[in-house]
């Protein structure tokens, strides 16, 4: 949360972080391989959406001085007053057919926008994705209202 809470210090106009929904549908705030693997945290075998939150959080990973794999709401809850901070929710999924079998993108969609809806943050939100399931996924949920860019 280090980087995040600089961000705010240093005034800046917006901020882009990847989110991957973990085993127990919690969204994860970290930078995971192409298909969710945590070969950046030396374990290339296993995969972010294979572990659970309190797994994710454990002392097993440690993303750089101390810190933890944070939650999106534990960012939401940081930029809470930040209403000049466009967030650049970049939402992740496995990229290889065999590997999109092991993840919920309909579920991954729906928990992040319920949780930008139920936070009031819409307004200063932008959902982005390289993968077209997620996009499409996210079209579905949002088609009704469309609170925030995509």
């Amino acid at each position: 949360m280090k980087a995040f809470k600089l961000a705010i210090d240093n005034k800046l106009e917006g901020i882009e972080f990847d989110v991957w929904l973990s085993k127990d549908n919690i969204p994860m705030i970290l930078h995971g391989g192409s298909q969710g693997e945590l070969t950046k945290y030396g374990m290339p075998t296993e995969y972010v959406y294979e572990w659970t939150c309190e797994e994710l959080q454990s002392d097993r990973i440690d993303i750089g001085e101390g810190e933890r794999i944070p939650r999106l709401i534990d960012l939401i809850q940081l930029y809470e007053n930040e209403d000049d901070i466009l967030l650049n929710i970049e939402l992740k999924g496995p990229e290889d057919p065999e590997y999109k079998k092991r993840y919920d993108f309909d579920l991954a969609a729906k928990t992040v926008y319920d949780m930008i809806n139920d936070n009031g943050i819409a307004h200063k939100v932008m959902v982005s994705s390289f993968q077209e399931d997620i996009i499409t996924s996210m079209k579905e949920v949002s088609k009704k209202d469309r609170q925030f860019l995509l």
